[in-house]
C-alpha cells in the first residue's frame, strides 16, 4: 500500500512547535486531568486568594461543557467569587470535537483582553478534543484541536490540577508531560479532592509521595492539595472558607514567581 500520504501527516503530528510568548496581557492556563476534577473551585479560590493579596486578577471560563443551563451555576459561583463580571460571550460544548475553529478562536480573543492578571479554566483535559472537522463539516479530519493547542494558541503557562484519588498521581505525570510535549511551561501541578472518600494520615502520606514523585518524573513543583468540604462546593459555597482554604492548601509561590507578579505586602 502507498503511504506516500501519510507520512507527512505523522511528521508534522511529532513536531513540537516553538512556545511563542505573548508579551500582554498576563495570564495563567489551569487545565485539568479531567472533566469534574475539581479546577473550578480551585482556580476560583486562586483567583480570589491572589486577588485579596493586592493582584488586579479575574478568573473567566470562555468555554464551557455542557449547555448553557447546567453551566450556569458554575460561571455565577466564579464570577461572584473572583469578582469578574460575566460579561463574556461563553462558548459551549455539548460532545467532543463539537465547537468550530472561529469559536475556539473567539474564547482565545475573550481570554486576551484586558491588563490584568487572566486565570482561564480551559475545558476537560490537554488532549480533550475541541473540534474535529473542517469548516465544510466534512467527515474528513483536516482540523482536529484540542485543549493542549488552545493553550498553546493563549501562550501562557499552566497549572495542572487533578482529582484527589486511585491514579491520580499517574494522571498528572500523563498530563503534565503532555502540555510540555508540546512546548508549554507548566508551573505547578496540585490535586483537589472532589469528595471525603480519603482522610487523615492516608491523605497526608499520599501527598507526600506525590510531591516528591511528580517533581521527579516532570520537573514540576506540586503545590498542594485543596482538601473536600461540602461548603467550598459549587453549589454550597462559602467564600471565606474557600480563601482560607485556598490560601492554607496551596503553595502559591512558584506561581507567583513563574507569573513574575508582586504581591501586596
Amino acid at each position: 500500500m502507498d503511504d506516500s500520504h501519510s507520512q507527512p501527516i505523522a511528521q508534522a503530528q511529532t513536531k513540537v512547535p516553538p512556545r511563542r510568548r505573548r508579551i500582554a496581557p498576563p495570564g495563567l492556563a489551569i487545565v485539568g486531568t479531567s472533566i469534574g476534577c475539581g479546577k473550578t473551585v480551585l482556580a476560583t479560590g486562586l483567583a480570589r486568594t491572589l486577588l485579596d493579596e493586592g493582584l488586579q486578577v479575574k478568573a473567566i471560563k470562555p468555554i464551557c461543557t455542557g449547555d448553557a443551563t447546567s453551566a450556569s451555576g458554575e460561571l455565577a459561583f466564579i464570577s461572584s467569587i473572583s469578582h469578574t463580571p460575566l460579561d463574556y460571550r461563553v462558548q459551549y460544548i455539548s460532545q467532543p470535537g463539537g465547537l468550530k475553529p472561529s469559536q475556539v478562536q473567539e474564547a482565545i480573543r475573550i481570554a486576551t483582553q484586558g491588563t490584568e492578571l487572566t486565570l482561564v479554566e480551559l475545558p476537560g483535559s490537554p488532549a480533550f478534543p475541541l473540534t474535529y472537522f473542517d469548516a465544510q463539516n466534512t467527515a474528513l479530519p483536516r482540523t482536529y484541536t484540542d485543549t493542549c493547542d488552545l493553550a498553546y494558541e493563549l501562550a501562557w503557562p499552566c497549572l495542572v490540577v487533578g482529582k484527589f484519588g486511585v491514579g491520580s498521581f499517574e494522571d498528572l505525570v500523563v498530563n503534565a508531560t503532555y502540555l510540555q510535549s508540546r512546548g508549554l511551561e507548566v508551573i505547578a501541578l496540585a490535586l483537589v479532592k472532589t469528595a471525603a472518600e480519603i482522610t487523615g494520615d492516608k491523605a497526608k502520606q499520599l501527598s507526600e509521595q506525590a510531591q516528591i514523585a511528580l517533581q521527579e518524573r516532570t520537573g514540576v513543583p506540586y503545590i498542594g492539595t485543596l482538601e473536600y468540604s461540602q461548603s467550598i462546593s459549587v453549589e454550597r459555597v462559602n467564600q471565606g472558607n474557600l480563601i482560607k482554604t485556598t490560601s492554607q492548601a496551596l503553595d502559591l509561590l512558584p506561581i507567583i514567581k513563574s507569573l513574575n507578579v508582586r504581591v501586596a505586602s
